[in-house]
This record gives structure tokens, C-alpha cells and sequence, in this order.
């Protein structure tokens, strides 16, 4: 009813224009959309505009109405439209009224979680110890003890007065000795070793480690009460302690290992004593999460030390672990390595104190190391007995282990066997087998000929002093020579690696030159091989050392390429590699080039006088 204005208002951000009226201004004022600081500029009836005045101004100014707005609304209409500001008026009060109570509701509502979660976390911090209170209260009152240590993890500690160490060393002022016979002594110790738990051990006389010990006579540094045991226990050092013990140190490592709590706690295991050739079976776990422990007659181990004599000594040995290797590469590792009658036994890795390999850490690999051609010669090598009743025990856990294939195959090979006995069929097969062979071998000398007068494949005995079954190292992997001759024109040398890290069996473009297990073949140039020095032994890692490790000698870098027993030192030594030319030679003694490295980078010292490079 009142007639139209054009306003203008000026914000903080710029001018816009808008068609309102001066009393929709007061409305926006109220509601707070426009403040009195608020400048507008009115347009005139003739078009002009005036200045620009605050909203404020123009109220006081004015009045309720401008002088160019024709107001024709009456009185109850007036009255109507004031009563409508004022209901909006309380409105917005009660509302805020409303906005404030909510908001001191919301705080509270903040501070009252804050408590909670404050009560919450000293509740979390308070619940281990509730629970030990708890256990503690009903260990006292079933009679129990309420120590926090376990017994059987307490430590171990001699008198003062005894040195545990004197075993390192001959003690020739000892105030009690061991009888002459030291390695009955010794082994009797190594058995008891072998059934302890080596965690436990370990665990009981970490606090005697803490000092440096070295052996006095190979210098070895003892880090650990297994280290410590599988060296005093050797054929090699008993012999360097020239009959003379201290028999208190020997008393305290004897009590440690046989004061075993874990044989306390295996209750339901059991060895049969009476079985027939002196054999013993291994024991069994009748109870579920028992550790078995290894029979006490029976040196399931002594494949890996040095014996003298043996129990029962095996006949043929080479063919006894030859005959296990092939049973080993059916059977199924992961059941091997998980076989109850052997769990438990491999927590700390053995060493093989014959061939000084430090990696046996499950079953499957002492059966690969044992069964393998290195091991097998150095065991004939250096005459030492392999016992018949180990051979027993480890072919009897693999054939436990071999696949379900292999025993369905087995089984139907054994059912068809019968048959043909029955029906006088099978001395037929043996001949036909035996036949075919012939006529197979026959071929390959045809093939031979064939090949030697095309100059593809030569079969040579011997070439450049290399004989078939000689041992070499060609890269730093020991293998054995199985075949030699031409291959393209270049004398050419088929290994067999006592590691698996070749390819095929000894087959060349479909040719099978010789036959090795799989991934342990190879054919490499004659020119790249070396023969291994029976004085002169070659180690991959030796006491944590390892080649190709960074290292400290005389305050000088260098790179460890070598390590291993020159002729004439009985101590291990290692060849590096100096990052300048401060060294001697490139990497050969005596003739033999061990490595190979540019003149003055090379020298040989003692492995235990380096100290690693952080």
C-alpha cells in the first residue's frame, strides 16, 4: 500500500543495488541482516540520489517514515503491523534464550565425556595390576608361590671362588682335575647338551656373557652358552687341552644341562630300553604340547662331529647316504621338518664340527648337508665312523615324511609286485627292464661316436691334469667334476654342485652326459675353474663373518673376499680388499689365487682381528 523506493546499501565487499522499502530496512535491521552502521543512498522522485547516510541516521532523521513515502495504511493496520514487529521481536529473544541454554548444555555434555574418558584410561592403567593382585590372591590361598620369576628361569651363577670359562684354557694349577680320559668326559656332556633347552640355557646364563671370552687356543669369541658348549665339547679343542680340565668349571656346565626343568615337565615320554642290536626308538609325545627329547643311548647327531668309535658303525657308508639322499628328494620337506619325534630339537642352529657349517637349522637341512658329496668325503677323507644307528633313525623320520603320492604309488607298486610273483611275471619285467637298458646305453655310445665325429659333444677322460671326480670351485661354489669334453668347439667341464643352485641333471640339447639331482648340475669353461687345496679350505661364513662383508682392519676400510685355513696356520684367516693401495699382492699365497683384486688392495690376516663396519 505504500509505494516503492529504490535503496541502495553499502557493505564492507561493495555496493549492490536493490528495490526494498525504508520498512523493510527496519525489518532486516531487527532481524539483524543490517546494522546501523549501514550506509544507503536514497533515489529521489525525480530520479536523483541523495547522499549516502547510515541507517541509523536516517531513522533519526525521519522518523518512522520518509518524507517522499506516501503511507495509506490506517491506524489498525499500523497497530497490526506493530504488534507483528513485536511478536517477532519476542520470538527472536526466546530463540536466543533458547541458543544459550543449549550451548551451556553442550558444554557440560564436552566436559562430562572428557571425565569419562580420563576415569576410562586410569581404569585401562589399573587393570594389569588388578589381574596380577587377582592372581597372586589365588596362588596364596591354593599354597602356591607368588613369585613373579619362574624357577626354571632363574640364573645360574658358580661360586665366587670358581671360574665356569677355566675350560678354555689347559689348567695345569687347578685345585681338582678331570680324570686323563677327557673325551668320555666331553661327550658326556655333549649328549646332555644335545636334550637341554638351549633357549632355557641360554636364557640362565646370558649374565656370564656380558664380559668378552675368547678360547685361549683358536681365540674364538664366546657369545653364548651354546656357542660356548658346542666348542669345548669338540674333538679338536679336548685334544688342545692335552689331558688337563678343571674339574669345578666342568661340574657347573654338567649341572646346567642335566638340572633340565623341561625333563620334569615331559612326564608321558618314554624311551624303550630292550630293542633288539643295541637300537633305540625315539621317543613319542603321548601328551599333547609335550617337547620330546632326544633318546639318551642314541647319537642321532654324531653324523656331524667327529667320532673315534662309533656304537655301531655303518658297513658302507657312502652308499648307506647315498641311499638316503635318493629317499630325501621324494619326500615331502615341510612334513619332515614338522615331524613330532623331532620338534623341538633345531631352536638353536648346529654346527657341523666336520665340515665347519654353521647353517643346520631344521631337519630337512641336516639331512641335505649330511647326504651331501662334500660331507660324504670329507667323512671318508678323514676315515671317521658314521654310526649305523643315526643312519636308522634319520632314514626311518624320512620315510615318515615321504608325499602321499609317493606312498599311493608305492602301494600300488608293492600290490602289483605280489601279483607278478603269483603269476611268475616278474623276473620277465626285470629282464625286459634290463634289456632295455642295454639298448639305451647302446644308443648312447652311438651318439657318443656320433657326436665325436661331428665335434659337437667330446667325452675326454682327462684334459689339462682335470680327472672326472676331482673336487673344484668354480665362482666360489664347491662341486665335482663329472664329465669332461668339447662343447661348440671349447673344452667344457660338466659339475655336480653340493649346493642346488645349477640347472637340469647333467643333460645337454637332450644329450644325458652324466646325472646329478635336480638343480645341481652345470657345464662351465675349464678356463674358470680352481681346485680346492686339501690345506687350503675356503669357507662361505665362519662366526658371523661373511663374504662380501664390510669390515675395520688397522684403521683401514676394506671388504671381505676371502675367508677360510691357509697351509701352516690352524687359525682362520680372511682375505680382504683394501678401498686404497695399502695392502700386498692381489689376493694369491703361495701360489694359489684364493681372490682376485688390482696389486696392493689384497692382504690375509687373522679373522678374529677385524671388527665389522657400522
Amino acid at each position: 500500500k505504500s509505494r516503492r523506493v529504490d535503496l541502495y546499501y553499502q557493505a564492507e565487499d561493495g555496493i549492490s543495488h536493490m528495490p526494498t522499502s525504508f520498512r523493510q530496512a527496519q525489518m532486516w535491521l531487527m532481524g539483524g541482516y543490517f546494522n546501523q552502521s549501514t550506509k544507503f543512498k536514497i533515489m529521489r522522485p525525480d530520479g536523483s540520489f541523495g547522499e549516502w547516510e547510515t541507517l541509523g541516521e536516517l531513522i533519526s532523521r525521519n522518523g518512522r517514515s520518509l518524507p517522499f513515502i506516501e503511507d495509506s495504511s490506517t491506524e489498525e493496520e499500523k497497530k497490526k503491523r506493530d504488534e507483528e514487529l513485536r511478536i517477532l521481536h519476542e520470538e527472536m529473544n526466546e530463540l536466543n534464550t533458547k541458543k544459550a541454554i543449549l550451548k551451556r548444555k553442550l558444554e557440560g555434555a564436552m566436559d562430562r565425556q572428557k571425565s569419562n574418558e580420563q576415569e576410562l584410561n586410569r581404569l585401562n592403567s589399573l587393570a594389569p595390576v588388578m589381574r596380577t593382585r587377582s592372581i597372586q590372591t589365588q596362588m596364596t590361598q591354593s599354597g602356591a608361590t607368588t613369585s613373579v620369576v619362574p624357577p626354571e628361569a632363574k640364573k645360574l651363577s658358580p661360586p665366587p671362588s670358581m671360574n665356569p670359562f677355566a675350560l678354555l684354557y689347559s689348567c695345569e694349577g687347578a685345585r681338582s682335575k678331570l680324570p686323563p680320559n677327557l673325551a668320555k668326559c666331553f661327550n658326556d656332556l655333549r649328549d646332555l647338551y644335545e636334550r637341554c633347552d638351549r633357549k632355557l640355557l641360554v636364557s640362565q646364563t646370558k649374565h656370564l656373557f656380558t664380559v668378552y671370552r675368547k678360547c685361549s687356543f683358536c681365540f674364538l669369541k664366546m657369545t653364548s652358552a651354546c656357542v660356548f658348549l658346542e666348542h669345548v665339547t669338540c674333538a679338536k679343542h679336548v685334544e688342545s687341552l692335552q689331558g688337563v680340565a678343571c674339574a669345578d668349571a666342568y661340574k657347573f656346565w654338567y649341572d646346567a644341562v642335566r638340572n633340565d626343568p623341561r625333563r620334569n615337565r615331559s612326564k608321558s615320554i618314554s624311551v624303550k630300553p630292550g630293542l633288539s642290536n643295541g637300537n633305540q626308538e625315539p621317543s613319542k609325545r603321548s601328551a599333547q604340547g609335550a617337547t620330546p627329547i632326544p633318546p639318551p643311548d642314541l647319537p642321532v647327531f654324531s653324523l656331524l662331529r667327529p667320532e673315534k668309535k662309533a656304537d655301531k658303525p655303518c658297513q658302507n657308508p657312502k652308499e648307506e647316504l647315498a641311499k638316503m639322499r635318493n629317499i630325501f628328494n621324494l619326500c615331502d620337506k615341510k612334513k619332515l621338518d614338522n615331524d613330532k619325534n623331532t620338534l623341538g630339537w633345531f631352536e638353536h642352529p648346529m654346527l657341523c664340527l666336520i665340515c665347519n657349517r654353521c647353517a643346520i637349522d631344521k631337519v630337512a637341512n641336516l639331512i641335505s648337508h649330511i647326504t651331501s658329496t662334500g660331507h660324504i668325503e670329507m667323512v671318508l677323507t678323514e676315515n671317521h665312523p658314521v654310526s649305523q644307528n643315526a643312519l636308522d633313525f634319520w632314514m626311518n623320520a624320512i620315510r615318515r615324511a615321504k608325499s602321499i603320492d609317493n606312498e599311493s604309488t608305492q602301494k600300488k607298486n608293492s600290490s602289483a609286485h605280489k601279483a607278478n610273483e603269483k603269476m611268475n611275471k616278474y623276473n620277465e619285467e626285470i629282464k625286459l627292464a634290463k634289456s632295455k637298458d642295454e639298448k639305451k646305453t647302446d644308443e648312447r655310445s652311438k651318439l657318443a661316436a656320433e657326436n665325436i665325429s661331428d665335434q659337437s659333444i667330446i667325452v675326454i677322460v682327462s684334459k689339462n691334469d682335470w680327472k672326472i671326480g676331482d673336487r673344484c670351485v668354480w665362482k666360489g661354489e664347491v662341486a665335482t667334476v663329472r664329465w669332461i669334453g668339447t662343447l661348440e668347439d671349447k673344452p667344457c667341464a660338466g659339475l655336480e654342485f653340493d649346493e642346488p643352485i645349477g640347472r637340469g641333471t647333467g643333460t645337454y640339447q637332450g644329450n644325458e652326459l652324466f646325472c646329478t639331482t635336480p638343480n645341481h648340475a652345470g657345464f662351465v669353461n675349464m678356463a674358470e675353474l680352481r681346485r680346492i687345496d686339501i690345506e687350503t679350505v675356503s669357507l662361505i661364513e665362519y662366526n658371523g663373518w661373511k663374504v662380501g662383508r664390510r669390515c675395520i682392519w688397522e684403521r683401514e676400510e676394506a671388504t671381505v673376499r676371502w675367508i677360510g685355513t691357509l697351509k701352516g696356520h690352524e687359525s682362520v684367516y680372511a682375505g680382504l680388499a683394501f678401498d686404497e693401495p695399502v695392502g700386498e699382492g692381489t689376493g694369491t699365497y703361495q701360489g694359489t689365487n684364493l681372490f682376485h683384486i688390482s696389486d696392493n688392495h689384497a692382504v690375509f690376516v687373522k679373522l678374529s682381528t677385524l671388527s665389522p663396519l657400522q
